[in-house]
């Protein structure tokens, strides 16, 4: 699935996957549901990029949890910051994303 980039005048960029067919030039911030326009500018600073480059922090879908799990998985997980509404784990670089992917035995896949 394609990565859109989006920013929100509140909290900065953030990224979005969607499908090609279904990008939009708007989405909702994760954090406060303000409509946000796609960034462009931030997007293609690189061709390599696959994220947004201009932030450290970003909502991590697959180490996340059901909303209705959030405060089990913080007790499992000290310190670990889930979004409210979707259950979103928040990852702060790609160390802490490798650390946190550790403590849940999980495994990064990489494709050539």
């Amino acid at each position: 699935m394609p990565i859109y980039c989006y920013k929100c005048s509140t909290h900065g960029t953030f990224d979005h996957f969607g499908n090609i067919t279904a990008k939009n030039d708007i989405s909702e911030c994760p954090v406060c549901n303000n409509v946000c326009k796609r960034d462009y500018e931030t997007e293609f600073k690189s061709k390599d990029s696959i994220d947004c480059m201009d932030r450290k922090e970003r909502w991590s879908r697959s180490m996340g949890v059901h909303p209705n799990q959030i405060e089990a998985a913080k007790k499992l997980f000290p310190g670990s910051v889930y979004h409210p509404k979707t259950g979103d784990l928040l990852i702060s670089g790609r160390a802490d994303k490798l650390r946190k992917m550790k403590q849940r035995n999980m495994h990064e896949i990489e494709f050539n």
